[in-house]
């Protein structure tokens, strides 16, 4: 996607919305356009030519963030550039118990 990006940038954020995790991937790339946003979680699509790609990865993504009770969606600013969240159920950590293990 960031390929032909003469200076490629990509800006990892986390967030707790609402009891979920949220983890926004943007890059500074030119985009999806808007025929291929209609087409990005479907099976076997790529907009890869050759031996590059099969057209998986984001159809598997949003499968295994659906099976953890989540979620996997593509948001595209309007300054360019595609930000991709996957939104997860938050569980806070367990209190842990300080004890020493063994006998």
């Amino acid at each position: 996607a960031m390929f032909n990006q003469p200076a490629p940038e990509l800006w990892l954020t986390g967030s707790i919305e609402d009891g979920r995790y949220r983890l926004r991937v943007r890059d500074n790339g030119h985009g999806i356009d808007t025929e291929t946003r209609k087409h990005l979680f479907e099976p076997f699509f790529t907009t890869k030519t050759g031996e590059q790609g099969l057209g998986l990865g984001l159809t598997l993504s949003a499968s295994l963030a659906a099976a953890a009770g989540g979620s996997l969606s593509a948001e595209h600013p309007g300054d360019g550039g595609t930000t991709f969240v996957l939104s997860l159920p938050f569980v806070p950590d367990a209190p842990t118990d300080n004890r020493p293990s063994g006998p």
